[in-house]
């Protein structure tokens, strides 16, 4: 997430993964890739806090979840932090 490279982001997820994030549910690799990029693209930094991954693997299937928080930093100085 630091290095803002939306396609490595991208490829932590299966090509039907889902990402679900402050609200918002994408679902297949190229619309996560898509969707970080506009995310993360508008900071100039941001840092992450990751908690203990959480798995549920049920036949081919695994759900995950995380906890985060993630700190970030805009191009006019402002910062925002989410949980």
């Amino acid at each position: 997430v630091w290095r803002q490279d939306a396609a490595a982001f991208a490829q932590c997820f299966a090509s039907d993964g889902e990402w679900k994030i402050a609200g918002f549910h994408f679902a297949g690799r190229e619309a996560i890739e898509t969707a970080f990029g506009q995310l993360v693209g508008r900071c100039t930094r941001v840092h992450l806090v990751q908690g203990q991954p959480l798995l549920d693997a049920q036949g081919d299937e695994v759900l995950g979840r995380m906890a985060m928080t993630e700190f970030a930093w805009m191009p006019d100085g402002t910062q925002a932090m989410s949980i």
